[in-house]
């Protein structure tokens, strides 16, 4: 099943043409989603021609085979929220086009430069430390030659927009850790193990995924918009900057923004969107972190939204990732699970992942099952007693054997 059911054309122009002045606001992106081979330009990785040199270590360098695979460090086990993070950042950003004259194409951001980030005044990002917890310095991991040329880009990007400095004599000190790309770059992670360990936890709560997708459903039309490179619009609290630090063969570097892979981050992204959007929740909108969707029974009304919508990311300087962005559908996914007038529906990808599980044979697994089926309990009457083979081989005195009562089991389900 596609992420959207479109409308048809003449449905589109008849919802632009409601209002007027909105009419050249969303006309550029024509309610589908975007397709950055449109432009034929280059992605977010080729910034402006005015960047400048970080020291001579940061010239230029011969391309990279972009199509050369490597092994992650198995030592450097990701949190499942920055796996997700990283997935979710997958897509190409598409390029500017100077020549449109869109009102709201201000509240895109199509490069780092677009994004001057949210102001200090409304939300920083601290790092306060558990007491007696002390600071750890990584020590700097091997990793192969071609790996490290990309991570060398990469952290030349982030420094030429301003969310890197030099740092000297830290504390805290983490690795690097290079995630794979689907296109064969390399996203640069940083192992905040450590930190985070030290770091009491943020109690700020997360929307309950249940309840946002019931809040969202039986609407008549949806726009999805995504956060441009979402954690990064948050800037670091001054005194806590340093605790960030890297280590690189090229140098030690702090992050200036708030970085992913954070304990908190999550927290204080969703309390910045709490005081941003906190009069338009649960009505107009649905923000789940970086991810807002705008709902409405009429066309009329979703136009109203989105404007309002845009006035308040216009005000607050917060941008959106153009290439993540659907507007005026009739159904799309929304955290896992597909929405539209109609209600609720499971995402056949989802079920086709739990379906083709191995049967688990080790308590790990038997975990990592059991939570996957988190995601379609609401779709399965009696799921729990359908698994009391299964929870069985976790409990303790149980010798934890797959048997014939569990595959049956795990076959029915």
């Amino acid at each position: 099943m596609s992420v959207s059911r479109q409308m048809s054309v003449s449905r589109q122009m008849s919802f632009l043409l409601i209002s007027r002045s909105f009419h050249s606001e969303l006309l550029q992106y024509n309610f589908l989603p975007l397709d950055p081979a449109a432009f034929g330009s280059p992605d977010i990785s080729k910034l402006s021609d005015d960047e400048t040199d970080l020291e001579p270590v940061f010239q230029q360098e011969e391309c990279l085979d972009e199509s050369q695979d490597f092994e992650e460090d198995p030592n450097c086990d990701l949190s499942p929220e920055l796996l997700r993070m990283v997935e979710h950042e997958e897509k190409q950003i598409l390029p500017h086009k100077e020549s449109v004259e869109v009102e709201f194409k201000d509240v895109f951001a199509w490069s780092y430069q677009d994004m001057p980030g949210l102001g200090t005044d409304i939300v920083v990002h601290k790092l306060p430390i558990k007491e007696n917890c002390k600071p750890v310095q990584q020590k700097l991991r091997r990793m192969r030659p071609d790996v490290l040329l990309k991570i060398k880009e990469e952290v030349k990007k982030q420094f030429d927009a301003d969310f890197l400095q030099v740092v000297k004599y830290s504390e805290w000190v983490a690795n690097i850790v290079p995630v794979p790309k689907k296109d064969g770059k390399v996203r640069m992670c940083v192992d905040y193990r450590d930190l985070n360990k030290a770091s009491p936890k943020d109690n700020f709560p997360l929307p309950h995924i249940d309840s946002l997708v019931d809040n969202t459903a039986k609407q008549s039309f949806f726009s999805f918009m995504d956060g441009f490179s979402g954690y990064n619009q948050i800037r670091m609290h001054q005194n806590d900057m340093e605790k960030t630090t890297f280590v690189t063969p090229w140098g030690t570097f702090c992050y200036k923004v708030m970085p992913f892979g954070l304990k908190n981050a999550g927290a204080t992204y969703q309390r910045a969107m709490v005081t941003l959007f906190h009069d338009m929740m649960h009505k107009e909108i649905e923000v789940y972190v970086d991810d807002m969707i705008a709902k409405s029974l009429t066309e009329e009304e979703h136009v109203e939204v989105l404007r309002k919508l845009f006035l308040r990311l216009r005000k607050f300087q917060l941008k959106l990732n153009p290439a993540k962005c659907t507007f005026g559908v009739t159904s799309g996914k929304l955290l896992g699970f597909i929405v539209s007038e109609k209600g609720i529906e499971v995402d056949p990808d989802k079920v086709k992942a739990i379906q083709d599980l191995l049967p688990p044979r080790t308590p790990k697994e038997v975990r990592g099952f059991l939570g996957r089926l988190n995601y379609i309990a609401r779709f399965i009457s009696q799921l729990t007693e359908k698994c009391d083979p299964i929870f069985r081989l976790l409990k303790k005195r149980n010798p934890g054997e797959w048997n014939e009562e569990c595959q049956e089991a795990f076959d029915k389900i």
